[in-house]
């Protein structure tokens, strides 16, 4: 038997000494009292051991059984241990109270040995399984809560990859606002309303505050310079669509849903606290709180990543443009908040980088392992340290690779655009010279697939006697 402790509560020692030797005597771990105050006193400090179950008397001076069972009831800490009487009161009425204020069940004096010791067996074994249930259920709300996490991610990843940005922006995002929420919680502006439910929810939508741009067409969303009026316009309905498509799917909740709380986020993320936004224009307080977090959150996370419209800037730069645009673009509240954590986003930036994406102050210039034709290649280019690979993105087209944009469209990375069908080619690139097309990627599959280097010197006839320029000089070496 697991060690099951129960406290006896009896103000007759001479019963309180019997029930104890009974139940002693079934393996049970007793917790005598005789005064219900300091039985109280023991159940509330937090280095008490909570028993299993709960016997005790009716009829005690300072305070009665009914009275402690309201306290012990009252308390989240003790409420779930079930609670019996002991009592001479044998009135249907008596009964009732104490069902009323919580017992749930009662054992009539004198004490029979073999009626309690089937009675705290009975109740000791309910209260085993009712733990267990509630273990095998909170496992399982878990295990939802996490698919529904995993497909609320998945679902947000569509949609960010369309404009070339990855899985690692959504998890920025969501962990940026985490902080900013935890830090806001101590505004007194802000602690009513940042409840635990409303902080779960909130992250839960974060995720989809972009969902809308699958509704935007691609020669937009990828468009590599500035959009036109026009185009600008379009992209605007990305808010819009978002806001639809949540509220659609919200329709169907019979209760308050994240789907709500996304809704918000996705229409209103890119209106601004001087009211010069969009979709709706909102000023100050008439954007929703949930709103102005992602406000922060995205345009700072926009700021120090790589786009295709863009290069990266660093985190103090960013930090730099989000201050300034306090009042103006942003809740100034949420901007000082940010401020205060600016160490912690930084972690969070660091923590969750795209390999690709983050801008650094340092130069990242690493040594070609040497190998196989790469002797005398020089210094690997500041462009694919493989930490996560591109095969994510590879579907675009030859120019919207980010390889190839990144590597400035030089050879080896238009063979990546070209061949991107191959589903390992982007997981076993290693290393790579811009300039060079004897470097991993060419070298490798030119050398196996003939087609692959036919099909690349008759698209790309301009490198046919550069290539073979580089193979007679290293065979002339080797010579």
């Amino acid at each position: 038997m697991d060690k099951t402790f129960i406290l006896i509560l009896e103000d007759s020692k001479t019963q309180l000494e019997k029930i104890k030797y009974v139940l002693s005597s079934a393996g049970y771990y007793i917790i005598p009292f005789s005064n219900p105050v300091i039985a109280l006193n023991y159940l509330n400090s937090k280095e008490s051991v909570l028993p299993d179950l709960i016997l005790s008397d009716i009829t005690m001076p300072e305070m009665d059984g009914y009275e402690f069972c309201i306290h012990v009831k009252s308390n989240l800490r003790l409420k779930d241990i079930p609670l019996i009487f002991l009592t001479n009161l044998t009135g249907d009425s008596n009964q009732a109270k104490g069902f009323d204020v919580g017992a749930v069940d009662y054992i009539f004096k004198p004490i029979n040995a073999e009626m309690i010791k089937k009675r705290v067996q009975i109740h000791c074994e309910l209260k085993m399984h009712q733990c267990h249930l509630e273990e095998l259920v909170n496992k399982k709300i878990e295990e939802l809560e996490l698919l529904q996490e995993i497909t609320i991610e998945c679902i947000a990843n569509l949609a960010e990859y369309r404009d070339n940005e990855t899985g690692g922006h959504i998890r920025r995002t969501r962990e940026y606002i985490k902080v900013l929420v935890n830090e806001l919680k101590s505004y007194p502006k802000f602690a009513k309303y940042l409840t635990d439910k409303y902080v779960k929810l909130l992250c839960q939508s974060a995720p989809l505050h972009d969902i809308g741009k699958v509704g935007i067409p691609d020669s937009i969303l990828l468009k590599p310079g500035a959009l036109t009026s026009d185009e600008f316009n379009i992209m605007k309905y990305h808010t819009l669509i978002g806001k639809k498509t949540l509220e659609i799917a919200d329709e169907k909740m019979n209760k308050e849903s994240f789907l709500h709380f996304a809704a918000e986020m996705a229409a209103s993320h890119h209106e601004k606290w001087d009211g010069t936004g969009y979709p709706r224009g909102l000023k100050g307080d008439e954007i929703p709180l949930i709103a102005r977090l992602m406000a922060v959150a995205d345009v700072y996370d926009a700021l120090v990543s790589k786009r295709i419209y863009k290069e990266a800037i660093t985190h103090e730069k960013a930090v730099g443009i989000i201050k300034s645009g306090s009042e103006k673009q942003f809740d100034p509240d949420i901007v000082k908040a940010f401020l205060d954590v600016q160490d912690k986003i930084k972690q969070i930036l660091n923590k969750y980088a795209d390999s690709i994406t983050v801008a650094s102050n340092n130069s990242i210039n690493k040594k070609l392992t040497k190998g196989e034709d790469n002797d005398s290649l020089g210094e690997m280019p500041n462009c694919w340290e493989i930490k996560k690979c591109g095969a994510e993105n590879c579907s675009k087209e030859d120019q919207q690779c980010p390889a190839y944009k990144l590597n400035m469209g030089h050879s080896c990375w238009i063979v990546a655009g070209i061949f991107n069908k191959e589903k390992s080619f982007y997981a076993e690139v290693k290393r790579v010279n811009k300039n060079c097309l004897l470097c991993e990627v060419y070298r490798r599959y030119s050398r196996s697939a003939g087609t692959l280097k036919h099909e690349f010197l008759k698209k790309f006839p301009e490198e046919n006697k550069r290539y073979y320029r580089i193979i007679k000089e290293k065979n002339d070496d080797k010579a």
